[in-house]
């Protein structure tokens, strides 16, 4: 199965509103592009073509930290989410990450990564965008959601579509490995982590089964996808700062192993170490799965040594000899200019056949990413806000500033640095696109517009009487007509700017629920 992202038909230069539309689409059964042999990583059609993983981690996306967006009161996703619900409603809020998570990250980011030179993303995953944290059962079917969902398929259209490798990184699992802010651990900012807060580790009758259900979702859903290279098990996870049994570690990670191979049988699975995935003693002996690779992280970025890891006694390059698996530096950078280290690293990285991936593709007021997002004015003021407290803004300003920022994280308003891209070699600041975009075949409508008046313009592939249902994000009807024919406008109402669900269900074809933006 595969998923389309349709084009906006032609419509008169009056066009004010943008839309994103996802749809369901037919597509060829395909293996995913990289795959292990022995230490290296090959190119899984030949098992032979050596393929060194060279590309970015796209975190703040959909797991948010505080020191990305400048707060300290508030830093991390649960926490944005109570307090931007506080200043502007439930509503409000739904909408402001709708349009946050469809800015932030497009499919004009996987294109120029491709054209730097880049073969992989790195996906940190919230599992609470997918797997809800609230009202959950006891036991398999757990709830999930739908918004989530279309976000990941965009993302694998559009990585199809470039010939970009995506491995999927379970950066905040249900539960928390690490009892940290990066893994969207219960409690407050700027708190020392305490086992309980861990509950990954703490309670494992109701985490373990949770998490596992996401991967295997997860791991389904993509199955036939070439753009899948692997799996990044648990980012960070730490155990024995917490008091916790350390054998958990290596357990999960088995279990986890075996929930992915019952339908992917040669994705890479990317295992950490504790204490910061530097640790990997606890793991061995790594040989549970023939396709495992050892995914360490290291800041500054590693120039000299390919054994011995700061602050470890463990020697991953040892154990690369001892297993013959390969070695992946999952998470590195965060260094400023002149950028002279970075190219170090990569120079060092690449000779001896070590993945990397570095940290990260876009910051708001940075100058250690490729991309530089600045913050508004209004914006300032809602950090500012809930750093220092003072006057609380009103809803409306506070809606208006958040949803502008949202807006605003777009390449086109963020500012490119060459010099930070030209420093991870072999990487081309000024490369383009060198491989042809693969074609989906379309199903269910052909496009939509939405006019100066607001109204939607719609039409179907083929002579057929359909329904046409708008529904906010709580899912309460917007708006409902029955039409018959090829071609609709739905004229004669306002449809204010905000963020809709779009349902076509026709005769002879229907669409899947749909993102629709429609933009002031």
């Amino acid at each position: 199965m595969g998923f389309s992202r349709l084009s906006p038909i032609s419509c008169k230069p009056t066009v004010r509103c943008c839309l994103l539309i996802l749809a369901t689409a037919s597509f060829f059964t395909a293996t995913a592009y990289y795959t292990t042999s022995g230490q290296n990583i090959v190119d899984r059609q030949t098992r032979k073509q050596l393929v060194i993983p060279q590309g970015v981690g796209v975190g703040g996306w959909l797991e948010p930290e505080g020191y990305m967006w400048g707060s300290t009161k508030y830093d991390r996703p649960r926490l944005f989410e109570q307090a931007i619900s506080d200043l502007i409603g439930p509503a409000a809020a739904d909408s402001f990450w709708i349009l946050y998570h469809w800015n932030f990250f497009t499919e004009a980011d996987v294109k120029a990564c491709k054209g730097w030179g880049m073969n992989m993303l790195r996906i940190p995953l919230l599992a609470s965008l997918i797997q809800p944290y609230d009202s959950q059962p006891s036991a398999p079917p757990y709830k999930y959601r739908d918004e989530g969902w279309r976000i990941l398929d965009s993302l694998v259209v559009w990585c199809e579509r470039w010939h970009m490798g995506i491995i999927w990184d379970m950066h905040c699992p249900p539960g928390s490995e690490n009892g940290q802010n990066i893994s969207d651990a219960v409690g407050q900012a700027n708190t020392n982590p305490v086992a309980s807060s861990a509950t990954l580790w703490n309670d494992t009758a109701t985490y373990w089964p949770r998490t596992k259900d996401l991967w295997f979702k997860i791991a389904d859903r993509y199955k036939s996808s070439q753009c899948i290279v692997g799996y990044d098990l648990l980012n960070e996870p730490l155990l024995t700062n917490l008091g916790v049994d350390v054998s958990l570690l290596r357990k999960l990670y088995i279990e986890l192993t075996d929930t992915i191979r019952k339908v992917d049988s040669l994705g890479i699975m990317f295992v950490e170490g504790q204490w910061w995935a530097r640790d990997f003693s606890i793991l061995e002996p790594l040989t549970w799965d023939p396709h495992l690779c050892i995914a360490y992280h290291e800041y500054n970025p590693m120039i000299v040594n390919c054994g011995n890891m700061v602050g470890s006694s463990w020697d991953a390059c040892a154990a690369r000899t001892k297993y013959n698996i390969p070695l992946w530096l999952g998470e590195t950078g965060e260094q400023g200019p002149p950028y002279t280290i970075n190219a170090q690293s990569t120079d060092f990285l690449n000779s001896n056949n070590i993945g990397w991936s570095w940290w990260n593709e876009k910051k708001f007021n940075s100058q250690n990413s490729p991309w530089n997002c600045p913050k508004t004015s209004g914006f300032n003021t809602i950090i500012n806000y809930w750093n220092n407290g003072g006057t609380k803004p009103n809803a409306d300003s506070a809606k208006k500033w958040l949803f502008d920022q949202a807006r605003r994280t777009t390449d086109s308003y963020c500012t490119f640095d060459t010099a930070m891209v030209r420093s991870l070699h072999p990487l081309n600041p000024n490369g383009v696109v060198s491989v042809q975009a693969f074609s989906v075949q379309r199903r269910a409508v052909q496009g939509f517009c939405v006019n100066k008046a607001g109204s939607l313009a719609i039409e179907l592939p083929f002579e057929q009487r359909f329904v046409v249902q708008l529904l906010d994000l709580r899912g309460r009807n917007v708006f409902m007509t029955k039409a018959s024919g090829k071609k609709i406008d739905v004229s004669g109402r306002l449809l204010p700017a905000g963020v809709y669900v779009l349902r076509v269900v026709g005769e002879r074809t229907s669409l899947a629920p749909s993102v629709v933006v429609m933009h002031p």
